[in-house]
């Protein structure tokens, strides 16, 4: 699943009980990027690597890390 900046914004606001709001700037048409999605095929393939939790879970384990 792909998430926009937004979503992952809303999503960590959510989990660390925050209303932190993202900053926009000024980007020019020639350094915009409309969407990256990364490609686990070659990590999967070569590594066996499989994500085995979401990245919900993954926010919720790492908060709990730096909180303890």
């Amino acid at each position: 699943k792909n998430y926009s900046l937004n979503e992952l914004v809303e999503l960590l606001n959510l989990k660390m009980s925050k209303r932190i709001k993202p900053k926009y700037v000024e980007n020019n048409v020639s350094d915009y990027v409309d969407a990256t999605l990364a490609d686990t095929c070659k990590a999967k393939k070569e590594l066996g690597f499989e994500a085995k939790i979401s990245l919900s879970q993954g926010i919720e384990k790492l908060i709990e890390y730096y909180r303890t």
